[in-house]
């Protein structure tokens, strides 16, 4: 992949030319967008905005912090010639797609929790002392409890 890399600035920051590899699957399920700095080395980022995958993008970096501190990256017009863009397209896709599938898991499991509360509270709905609804919810939240142990 691109291995640009030129002298360090008075800002401590030095240009670099990374390449954009795609969407990718984060962590915990977030969109994150891969890049490869010169070295070889990936990082994933939660930029926003699209980029063109496979292409080349100059980058401002500082390596002087316990942090690698990047600034936005501008196309360069460049596709790199050392990718396999039908690699990076199917890598992106899948990404999509599992972020996709766990968005909807994330809505279903919502969905279900709501809907196995509804015999719970017709039940609650017909309790009138104060008694009732305390022990219903005692009960209810014991039950819970045990499944955690």
């Amino acid at each position: 992949m691109s291995t640009t890399r030129s002298g360090s600035g008075t800002d401590g920051y030095s240009a670099e030319t990374w390449t954009y590899l795609g969407i990718r699957a984060g962590a915990k399920g977030r969109r994150s967008h891969a890049w490869q700095e010169p070295s070889g080395r990936v990082w994933l980022y939660n930029d926003t905005g699209s980029y063109v995958t496979g292409g080349l993008y100059a980058v401002k970096v500082d390596r002087t912090s316990e942090r690698l501190t990047r600034t936005a990256p501008e196309y360069t017009g460049q596709i790199s010639p050392d990718v396999n863009l039908g690699e990076l397209e199917a890598l992106s896709k899948a990404a999509r797609v599992k972020l996709a599938r766990l968005a909807r898991e994330r809505r279903d499991g919502a969905q279900n929790a709501d809907d196995a509360l509804e015999p719970l509270l017709a039940i609650a709905g017909k309790l009138r002392t104060t008694d009732d609804k305390d022990a219903l919810a005692a009960y209810v939240l014991r039950r819970i409890q045990s499944t955690w142990r």
